[in-house]
């Protein structure tokens, strides 16, 4: 197949729209966003062939003036399946605001503990394995991966549809490291009650956090995306204390119905969210995810 075979199957994603207002309810002082991503022009990066979209350039720089305009104050950049194992531009993006930043990165299983060192010395603070874009993290990665991290303090960050997982309950409780699952699982909303079901015998096991992210990728609907509304609140309501927050800033993979990211930080007030689970939300629970150490 050729460059330009592959390219074409790896159509271009739309570009984030502008942070036009900051939303009607001012998020907490030290409000975290636990998932954005970045992209540099493909002649400074280069993009792995084998991808499921290609993003348009996003830089540091307008993801926080996009942060600045909604009250964001801190976050963390989520390594995309298509710089693959490669986290140099995660890195130097980490290393420009340590103070204000963390990072979830992607490694092959036989990654070296001084690699892993450097990665915590930067801001690293877990590993994700991503699911719904095959052909890298597996499962198996939590066996051999685990207590090497668990010993660093961090995570895995799970990309998947826990509905497509039999076996994910035990998976969470074995591992030596907590879990933090994106995007309401992936879940489609057709899904509930089911899917509340699944979610809480997750969150019961103590060992495992939930995004409260994307919610146009397991909506049925466009926005507001009212069909995940009921499963948000009763989320927020039962288990604000496993739960954090996040843009998926520029939300990539996504070719029509942009989101508009005021809107998403709008809708901690349609699901719920009074000041004290805000708190717990946006502030505390990042604490001990991200900057516990």
């Amino acid at each position: 197949m050729s460059g330009n075979d592959q390219h074409a199957q790896a159509p271009l994603c739309q570009p984030p729209l502008p942070v036009a207002r900051p939303p009607r309810t001012a998020l907490s002082r030290d409000a975290c966003d636990c998932h954005f991503h970045v992209f540099a022009p493909e002649h400074l990066f280069s993009l792995a062939s084998a991808r499921g979209y290609t993003p348009h350039a996003c830089s540091y720089e307008t993801y926080r003036a996009a942060a600045g305009r909604l009250g964001i104050e801190r976050a963390v950049l989520v390594q995309p399946s298509v710089y693959g194992y490669d986290n140099t531009l995660l890195l130097e993006t980490l290393r420009s605001n340590r103070s204000q930043l963390r990072g979830v990165a992607v490694v092959a299983p036989s990654t070296s503990d001084t690699a892993l060192s450097e990665l915590h010395e930067a801001g690293v603070r877990g590993l994700r394995i991503n699911l719904c874009q095959p052909g890298m993290s597996s499962l198996t990665d939590i066996g051999v991966l685990g207590a090497r991290i668990a010993r660093l303090g961090w995570h895995f960050q799970l990309h998947l549809d826990i509905s497509q997982v039999a076996d994910l309950e035990s998976i969470v409780r074995n591992s030596p490291a907590p879990i933090v699952i994106d995007h309401f699982g992936m879940i489609s909303s057709r899904a509930a009650p089911r899917a509340l079901e699944s979610l809480e015998q997750l969150l019961a096991t103590r060992r495992c956090w939930l995004k409260l992210t994307a919610p146009y990728r397991c909506s049925i609907e466009h926005a507001p995306y009212a069909d995940v509304t009921p499963l948000a609140r009763s989320l927020i309501e039962h288990h604000s204390d496993r739960l954090v927050w996040g843009t998926d800033w520029p939300h990539p993979g996504l070719y029509s119905h942009m989101p508009d990211d005021t809107d998403l930080a709008d809708l901690l007030d349609a699901w719920g969210a009074d000041t004290p689970a805000r708190e717990q939300i946006l502030v505390r629970n990042p604490n001990t995810l991200y900057w516990h150490s």
